[in-house]
């Protein structure tokens, strides 16, 4: 070291001039310093000058100061993953087995039915929400609890809805070869063609008008309520097709007042079964008030409301 060091705060306790050779008065040793953007050289080597100069004293290379966002150590914090778990609806549990029930299904016919597997695999939203549009309307063929919730019973419910959709009956060899109840299946197809597209089936237009004739409803009456129907799909746990026919006509009477008609008597002038009639009612009601049919929109036949029913 050519002078005692002043500076030994910047340029460290071993600086030595690094001119080549040796300023006997090296410009660092006095403190004269180029500083440019925070870095410290000399002025005449312009060698770069330590800031930050080894004490001789021991580091901690870790900063001892708390953390106060990382909590206290071997506690994890919660996940966005853990923070996004939820307890599962029954719904979504019913969603989730006939989604897995529908992909078990689509691998398991492919070979047999390529067509029809493609369809489960690429609709598999629309089968489900159709399907518990009908497990949800509390129809006896369509409930489904404890063993009836197994694949053995999901299965024909799933390939009947599917079918209904693709507009294409279910093919009976397909569902014999891979062990699916084929009576069932079959039978549900039918009653799923009857209930979610009665404008297809021309049994249903001729029972409207017959029983419209019986209760002494106006044809226009009568065909305004058939269109409702068809647009509506009404869904109920009644079975007997007749029974419901009876209970929406009732009720229409009802929402138009074109005609005077009390339970008792469209069960009596009808001869429709007494207890199934009554049901209907019960549940076609609710349906229609849920529905909120809007006087804006009204049926082809323009029929005026009377009112909200009662």
């Amino acid at each position: 070291m050519l002078e005692s060091n002043k500076f030994v705060s910047i340029l460290g306790s071993n600086f030595t001039c690094h001119h080549e050779p040796p300023h006997a008065k090296c410009p660092a040793l006095q403190g004269k310093w180029n500083d440019e953007g925070g870095i410290m050289s000399c002025t005449a080597c312009l060698h770069q000058l330590d800031m930050a100069p080894y004490s001789g004293e021991d580091v901690d290379l870790f900063d001892e100061d708390e953390d106060y966002d990382a909590g206290p150590i071997g506690d994890e914090l919660p996940t966005a993953e853990t923070d996004s778990i939820q307890d599962q609806t029954p719904d979504m549990s019913k969603r989730i087995d006939r989604e897995d029930t529908m992909i078990e299904l689509s691998n398991q016919i492919y070979e047999t039915d390529m067509h029809l597997a493609l369809f489960l695999s690429n609709n598999q939203r629309e089968i489900i929400d159709t399907l518990r549009k009908l497990e949800q309307s509390d129809h006896p063929l369509f409930r489904g609890t404890g063993e009836q919730e197994k694949k053995a019973f999901l299965a024909p419910k799933i390939i009947a809805v599917a079918s209904h959709l693709r507009a294409i009956p279910p093919s009976a060899p397909t569902l014999v070869k891979h062990k699916i109840n084929a009576n069932r299946t079959l039978s549900l197809y039918k009653i799923i063609n009857t209930l979610l597209s009665p404008h297809k089936d021309a049994k249903i237009e001729m029972t409207f008008m017959r029983v419209g004739k019986l209760l002494g409803m106006p044809e226009s009456l009568v065909m305004s309520a058939l269109e409702e129907y068809e647009s509506s799909s009404p869904l109920t746990s009644v079975t007997d097709p007749y029974a419901v026919i009876v209970a929406w006509l009732k009720l229409m009477c009802d929402k138009y007042g074109v005609k005077k008609l009390t339970q008792a008597d469209a069960i009596r002038l009808s001869k429709a079964p007494r207890n199934a009639t009554r049901k209907a009612l019960k549940e076609l009601k609710e349906f229609i008030s849920n529905l909120k049919v809007s006087k804006e929109t009204p049926t082809p036949h323009a029929l005026p409301e009377e009112g909200n029913m009662e």
